[in-house]
């Protein structure tokens, strides 16, 4: 895990701990929730990394935290309307509905990253393309014989 992954597992880790979940500084995710959480990079519900060697990261972390931040409300939506036996069926419809939205917010951000270099690249070529027009005096010079009329 390269040290930007590990940054990112760390903010994907505090937001679901602190936002989503809403637990603070006296509890910390259940390994449940931890496992589910990476298992999402491999596209899994539930990983095991003893396989790891072998497993193909589908998601990135950032991605999934951009799922999390854009599904919050309807996340905690579920949370308000829904009564959970323990935490761990807390925590697998919080994923249900992760792994349901991950594809169109990963659509999401791919478009929105293309269009920004569209419009880039239009800044550029308007730059390198504009030419400013010569200035061309339109009112003519009075004769001397008529500025003693003015």
């Amino acid at each position: 895990m390269t040290e930007q992954d590990k940054k990112y597992w760390n903010s994907l880790y505090e937001y679901v701990k602190n936002d989503i979940l809403q637990y603070g500084s006296d509890k910390a995710l259940s390994t449940y929730c931890v496992y589910r959480l990476k298992s999402m990079q491999y596209g899994k519900f539930m990983y095991k990394s003893k396989n790891k060697n072998n497993g193909k990261i589908i998601y990135p972390f950032i991605a999934i935290l951009y799922t999390f931040k854009i599904k919050k409300n309807v996340i905690l939506s579920y949370f308000d309307r829904t009564e959970f036996t323990d935490e761990r069926h807390k925590i697998n419809g919080m994923m249900s509905i992760i792994s349901n939205s991950i594809n169109d917010v990963i659509d999401m951000v791919k478009k929105q990253s293309q269009q920004k270099k569209e419009l880039k690249n239009l800044n550029i070529t308007n730059k390198q393309n504009s030419s400013k027009a010569a200035y061309k005096k339109r009112t003519k010079e009075i004769n001397k014989t008529m500025e003693d009329l003015w």
